[in-house]
């Protein structure tokens, strides 16, 4: 994986595609209605809010899949 951003569209894209279709987010989207994602989401997942989730879901796959 490249160090900028500008050479690193390819990659970026993929790791979102992974994190978009994981379990957790499909599940949370899955879920019927607004508060059903909510309950969901406390249920499901260890990180507060979506975006903690995809920021941490992200270093890992970076870590795992592109320095390591």
């Amino acid at each position: 994986m490249p160090y900028d951003n500008i050479g690193s569209t390819d990659e970026i894209q993929e790791v979102a595609s992974v994190i978009y279709h994981n379990d957790i987010i499909q599940g949370f989207l899955n879920a019927p209605d607004d508060l059903s994602k909510d309950r969901w989401w406390i249920d499901n997942v260890d990180e507060g809010m979506s975006d903690a989730y995809i920021e941490v879901e992200a270093e890992n796959i970076i870590n795992r899949e592109y320095l390591n």
